[in-house]
């Protein structure tokens, strides 16, 4: 925020209408210099009461900023620029009168913001959060930041860590950084478990994997044991290779066998069917010859009932001579 231009009346000493115009100073630093009550901190205290409705520190509140020398209206205006932009607050403090029939009364604080020639809002509540949101900082960053020539920074070095970080930051617009550095605090950290858990995977492989008796695993590094190990693999992956092709020859073999087996098989059934029709024939042997033995025995049968007809028939013919 850079100050342009600040009016004030009937504010604290300044009991005529007063104007500091800041732009007209020929340096970005100058001193305020005065006699002790002669208002240099009213100065402070009415640029902060323009844009917080409050004044620095606690000296005094605002319900005695009206100057006591003068029965003029209070009122403090203040322009400034903040991010190439201007903006006019002015604001009266409460302040009580005597009216013209001698009754005292008391007339409430108000307040006007305009960006450029734009009114942004009147309500004091409203002005004062429309400024803290414009600045970045309430009242009491302010405080802590605009009294420096008075030793109320202090306060600021005062303060703890993390509450410095926040007006600083706010000040100079680090939003950007600190998520930069919190989202690089994210990364080593995801990078540390990483690293964690990576050692941790080492010691188990270590502790779980089987060394050659020659190699001293507790003097190796974790360099050494992956170097160690990956040689272990490319051996390994050499042996399995040979297995594997070991493995085709054997299946080759196995299949031919299998072959061999059902044609063993096959042979063993025609065997068993040879020999099954082989007794099939002894039998049928057997039988031809039995009916050979009962063919020779019906013909001589038959013989013999010829021949002993011939014969009766001859003792008939005999009998009958």
């Amino acid at each position: 925020m850079k100050p342009i231009r600040l009016e004030m009346q009937a504010f604290g000493p300044y009991d005529e209408k007063t104007v500091i115009e800041f732009e007209e100073m020929d340096h970005g630093l100058f001193l305020v210099t005065g006699e002790t009550g002669s208002g240099k901190t009213m100065i402070f205290d009415a640029m902060s009461y323009a844009l917080y409705g409050e004044t620095t520190g606690s000296r005094r509140g605002v319900d005695s900023l009206k100057s006591d020398f003068t029965d003029k209206k209070p009122y403090v205006l203040l322009d400034f620029v903040h991010d190439g932009i201007s903006y006019s607050v002015y604001r009266e403090p409460s302040y009580t009168y005597t009216t013209r029939n001698g009754t005292v009364s008391k007339k409430s604080a108000s307040s006007e913001l305009y960006m450029g020639d734009e009114c942004l809002c009147t309500k004091n509540t409203d002005v004062t959060k429309a400024i803290t949101d414009i600045l970045g900082i309430g009242p009491e960053q302010w405080g802590q930041i605009s009294m420096i020539a008075q030793g109320e920074f202090v306060k600021l070095l005062d303060s703890n860590s993390a509450e410095r970080s926040e007006i600083l930051g706010r000040l100079f617009k680090t939003g950007r950084f600190t998520f930069l550095i919190e989202e690089l605090k994210r990364r080593s950290k995801d990078k540390d478990e990483e690293y964690s858990n990576s050692e941790n995977d080492l010691n188990w492989i270590a502790r779980s994997a089987f060394w050659d008796p020659e190699d001293d695993v507790s003097s190796m590094t974790f360099e050494e044991m992956a170097a160690k190990l990956e040689s272990y693999n490319r051996r390994d992956e050499a042996e399995l290779k040979s297995l594997e092709e070991s493995h085709v020859e054997l299946e080759k073999a196995y299949a031919i066998a299998l072959q061999k087996d059902g044609e063993a098989e096959a042979l063993a059934k025609d065997f068993s069917k040879l020999d099954e029709e082989s007794e099939k024939w002894k039998s049928l042997q057997e039988q031809k010859e039995q009916m050979e033995r009962k063919r020779t025995d019906l013909d001589l049968a038959s013989r013999s009932v010829a021949i002993d007809a011939v014969r009766r028939d001859r003792e008939s013919h005999r009998m009958a001579a």
